[in-house]
């Protein structure tokens, strides 16, 4: 998964691997804490499941750490999103292969 720096123009500065080995990435999302973002996404991983993960980037395009995982440990969870509330982050996604399915947090 390939981030990309971008200036108030929208002019390309730098593209950013955040995620650089093999799998598949989709549905990310991103949020700013003031120093770091959080950028968040669904992993496929072998057996066909899905897990969100997250990494941090500083304001220089340096991934701090890659790949962390963070849900519930369900084996398919989808579509997460971040957001930064002034002093902590809150991600939720979508949690369809177990008993309650739905939202979780």
């Amino acid at each position: 998964m390939i981030g990309v720096r971008v200036t108030p123009d929208l002019d390309t500065l730098a593209s950013i691997p955040i995620k650089a080995d093999y799998g598949v990435e989709r549905d990310p999302d991103v949020a700013f804490d003031g120093t770091n973002y959080l950028v968040v996404w669904s992993e496929g991983i072998f057996g066909g499941e899905f897990k969100v993960k997250a990494a941090r980037v500083t304001t220089d395009g340096v991934v701090i750490d890659s790949g962390i995982p963070f849900g519930g440990g369900a084996m398919f969870e989808y579509k997460p999103v971040v957001a930064f509330d002034g002093s902590r982050y809150l991600s939720v996604w979508y949690n369809y292969s177990q008993d309650p399915k739905g939202i979780f947090g």
